[in-house]
């Protein structure tokens, strides 16, 4: 696990302003499992972080429109 990957949940969590306890309920995970996501002990699945950051308004994820 590289270390842009474990620091990317908590600079995305500090650039939203949310505690991790809001961050966490913000993906409906437990506090402990974002809590291990930043101190390294499991990584966070990319998905997970493109959700918050789309979350949390720091990127967005591109949706196409739906075919009629």
């Amino acid at each position: 696990m590289s270390k842009k990957q474990v620091q990317e949940p908590l600079r995305s969590r500090e650039r939203a302003g949310q505690t991790q306890v809001q961050a966490a309920e913000s993906l409906g995970v437990a506090w402990r499992t974002w809590q291990d996501w930043e101190r390294g002990v499991n990584q966070m699945p990319e998905q997970m972080l493109m959700l918050y950051q789309h979350l949390v308004g720091l990127k967005r994820i591109p949706f196409k429109g739906a075919k009629s």
